[in-house]
């Protein structure tokens, strides 16, 4: 593949057993020539985020882990809707031991979220790439549109509608959100389980790799692209 001067940013990926690259119409015939391509994905033109953090947002602190008592909570409407409280109360099932990837384009630390935090035992925060799988840092998840471990995109606006910045947040608080004395929120519905962020807008691959070699028990997405034509069912053989 290197051969062809029309392909450039070449990535593969084991978990389609193929491979992503940047090229243009007249790089497609150099692709059609390359041994076992069976198939061909347009993503769309090529999209940059960047280098390094967009802003300089202070890493997470994670809480003193509690336990989660099911008794002493007072369920909103979607966990009484679910029935979550009863399994919490009857099976004393409340998603210890769960990992939960959520992949989305920006993620707002609170104390809410923070508790359930996952922590990658195998790359510690000192600048290094201890597991030896090409990212610096992976603490909590990573950053793969600006290749670091800086998860913060957007800050909360001081004015006008924080809804945006916030989607991530609330999406990790319905799943796994913790209270406690200092955090009066509804816990989410799994409140003993564990949270990692992923964040790309192209080549999704890399985070779903990510996710699998940290053993994710779920892969959140709260996202959809129209137009995406035969490329939709690369996806769902991704996943």
């Amino acid at each position: 593949l290197k051969k062809f001067t029309l392909v450039s940013d070449l990535e593969f990926h084991w978990i389609v057993n193929g491979f992503s690259c940047v090229t243009n119409r007249a790089g497609l015939d150099d692709l059609k020539q390359v041994p076992d391509v069976r198939k061909i994905f347009y993503n769309g033109l090529a999209r940059t985020s960047g280098s390094g953090p967009a802003i300089d947002a202070p890493q997470p602190v994670i809480p003193e882990d509690k336990a989660f008592d099911p008794l002493g909570q007072k369920p909103l409407w979607y966990i009484k809707a679910l029935k979550v409280d009863r399994v919490w109360e009857e099976f004393g099932v409340t998603g210890k031991g769960v990992l939960n990837v959520v992949h989305d384009g920006n993620f707002i630390h609170s104390d809410w979220v923070d508790a359930s935090l996952y922590v990658n035992p195998r790359d510690p925060r000192n600048g290094r790439d201890d597991d030896g799988n090409g990212l610096i840092d992976d603490v909590h998840g990573f950053n793969f549109s600006r290749q670091t471990d800086q998860l913060t995109n957007q800050a909360l606006p001081k004015k006008g509608n924080p809804a945006r910045a916030l989607h991530d947040h609330q999406c990790v608080a319905i799943i796994c959100g913790r209270s406690g004395d200092n955090r009066p929120v509804q816990p989410g519905i799994a409140p003993d389980s564990k949270w990692a962020g992923v964040v790309i807008s192209q080549r999704i691959e890399a985070a779903v790799e990510w996710a699998v070699e940290h053993g994710a028990d779920t892969y959140s997405m709260s996202f959809s692209r129209p137009n995406l034509g035969e490329y939709r069912s690369h996806w769902r053989k991704l996943m």
